[in-house]
């Protein structure tokens, strides 16, 4: 599955929504047959239909000349006339081409053909995370695992002005490397000094997905900033943990784990972000992940050397609040050194894997996501801009890499042109040879 679609909801009678309001969804109109779509993509190799929502349709597709696979989102047919989708069509465009991050589903490209809007986006290879609660019962660890990379990519989104409104374990995606993806940012609201009048709802109606919009989302829609993402989300990690909605008047996690042991310090976290009013929530997506990473740093049971609650102590206050924080700092260091060997031992087997390309002409920057693609890395497509441009889209002639490693075939390729390469976080960035070493210096 590469990415699923937003879900356009009216407020008017059926279905309930949070803190009961009523909620109903237009039902959407057949997709596009794969062949149609051919006929509009003579450029793309269709490969098959993936899904549909209230937005649009999906469908996975091939670039031949880059040899790789994409995700193809076309506008549903019954919105083609209707100025006002049109706008948001372009609108999530536009909002997708300023958000680069690894944990977001890449846009390539946008446009109209024949009438028909479209995005053609990163295709994610896995399963999403509704596909996983519905297969498995999730553990606890893996919902710690899960959650901070969430995080990551909404803070990102919300420091760029952008706004998800769609946040459900639809639009999660985990790719086969175990890395977490947010896809459909459709009805993301563009916010900033220059579009504080834009309130582009649906007639004055709610955009959403019942059970997971804050309630913010459905009595004041024009409203709505960043934190409605952040109930979203304390809405999925209540789910990962436990199984369920927090529907009516819900139990805390750590009373619904089924077997399972939860944390009762992740009741805290977890309900705070899902506070009715948004003042009492979490005000940044970065502080639930700092504190979801502390607990899962420290488990609840009593760390070594530390006495128990109802131990006599002979020490002062002061001193053991000082011998508790040294052990602290002590165990988080260590947790970093071990998670950073890991990463990049993780990135030097990546490096290591056999990779094939052939083309008679692709630009350098093509070649290199390609090539990370194969080997499941990512590739910092900004931030390599930033230090590389324009190099690294000058375009490579006769380009033939066939059982070398990624390693050898980056240099291959990137050393000719005065580029160099390293591997941050799981993603290659791109940078200038130092002058020393361009090519042609003597």
């Amino acid at each position: 599955m590469a990415l699923n679609l937003s879900v356009e909801t009216n407020i008017e009678s059926g279905e309930l929504g949070p803190d009961g309001t009523v909620v109903t969804k237009r039902p959407p109109e057949p997709p596009l047959p794969p062949a149609e779509v051919a006929m509009l993509f003579p450029h793309l190799e269709i490969i098959g239909f993936l899904g549909r929502g209230g937005m649009g349709s999906v469908y996975q597709a091939r670039q031949p000349r880059l040899d790789r696979l994409v995700a193809l989102k076309i506008l549903s047919p019954e919105k083609q006339g209707d100025a006002q989708f049109a706008e948001r069509f372009e609108r999530e465009a536009r909002a997708l081409a300023r958000l680069n991050h690894s944990n977001i589903v890449a846009v390539y490209d946008f446009g109209e053909v024949q009438g028909r809007y479209y995005l053609l986006m990163e295709f994610v290879d896995g399963p999403t995370l509704r596909q996983l609660l519905q297969t498995q019962r999730m553990a606890p660890e893996e919902a710690l695992a899960i959650v901070p990379r969430i995080c990551e990519a909404l803070q990102y989104a919300h420091d760029q002005g952008i706004v998800h409104r769609d946040i459900k374990p639809e639009n999660i995606l985990i790719d086969k490397q175990g890395r977490v993806k947010i896809a459909d940012f459709g009805i993301a609201k563009m916010l900033g000094p220059q579009r504080e009048d834009q309130a582009l709802t649906v007639g004055g109606q709610v955009v959403g997905t019942p059970h997971y919009m804050a309630p913010e989302q459905v009595e004041h829609p024009r409203t709505v900033d960043h934190r409605a993402d952040i109930y979203s989300l304390g809405v999925v990690f209540y789910e990962m943990l436990t199984g369920e909605l927090p529907l009516g008047r819900f139990p805390p996690p750590s009373a619904r784990g089924r077997g399972m042991t939860i944390d009762v310090r992740l009741d805290e976290v977890v309900l705070k972000a899902l506070e009715k009013e948004p003042e009492r929530r979490y005000q940044q997506a970065s502080l639930v992940k700092t504190d979801v990473e502390t607990i899962a740093a420290q488990p609840a049971s009593r760390p070594a050397g530390v006495p128990p609650a109802n131990a006599q102590s002979t020490q002062r206050p002061s001193a053991q609040r000082a011998r508790n924080l040294a052990i602290a700092v002590v165990a988080a260091l260590a947790l970093l050194a071990a998670g950073w060997f890991l990463l990049r031992d993780t990135d030097q087997r990546h490096l290591k894997r056999q990779v094939t390309y052939a083309a008679t002409q692709a630009s350098v920057q093509d070649i290199v996501q390609n090539l990370a693609q194969q080997v499941g890395l990512g590739y910092e497509w900004q931030k390599s801009h930033d230090q590389t441009d324009p190099l690294c889209r000058g375009w490579v002639n006769n380009v033939a890499i066939r059982g070398q490693s990624c390693r050898e075939a980056l240099d291959h390729i990137l050393t000719p042109v005065g580029l160099r390469y390293q591997v941050e976080k799981g993603a290659i960035v791109l940078s200038r040879l130092p002058a020393a070493v361009s090519p042609g210096d003597n």
